[in-house]
């Protein structure tokens, strides 16, 4: 996505982009420079729309996580309830046997996931801050400050710790 900015004092007209620019030095030849470089709305903005989508990613995830523990559940309850006298066939103790295991994976699985994204996330809140004063002078703050951060990760957190507990108290 390209916007059109006012020229700049040298009467070159500047774009704004979600990637590395090329500008024109006074030689005539062209420059890379990083986006954001020169630019503090750009790179406030940039740094956003990464945080932004570090939390998709978790939302992504538990979504994910939380559909196949859905399923795992439904399977473990009809595998509960096809209990004929007390005794199980072997596929059905198999079953039994491997749903929990399964369902402990898949949240484990599921908070690396989310941890990572959480990582990256702190890893940009770092840069913001470092340029705190020049950020927030051109941008609002992508993230909630102090304890708001922290009790937003929460649910995935508390969410996939609960279903490790299930399937734990299932596995006695």
């Amino acid at each position: 996505m390209t916007r059109r900015r006012p020229p700049t004092e040298t009467g070159r007209e500047r774009t704004r982009t979600d990637g590395p620019t090329r500008a024109s030095d006074d030689n005539g030849g062209d420059t890379t420079r990083t986006a954001g470089s020169r630019d503090p709305g750009l790179y406030a903005d940039r740094l956003a729309k990464e945080i932004a989508a570090e939390h998709a990613l978790v939302a992504a995830r538990m979504t994910w996580n939380l559909s196949f523990q859905g399923l795992l559940f439904t399977a473990m309850a009809f595998a509960l309830g096809q209990q004929p006298g007390g005794t199980l066939p072997d596929r059905l103790a198999l079953l039994i046997y491997l749903l929990p295991r399964l369902g402990i994976a898949v949240a484990l699985l599921s908070a690396v996931g989310v941890l990572a994204a959480y990582l990256q996330i702190n890893r940009l809140k770092r840069i913001w801050h470092s340029r705190t004063d020049e950020f927030e002078a051109v941008a609002p703050r992508p993230f909630s400050p102090g304890w708001g951060s922290a009790m937003g990760r929460l649910p995935p957190a508390g969410i996939t710790v609960a279903l490790i507990w299930c399937w734990t108290a299932l596995l006695l």
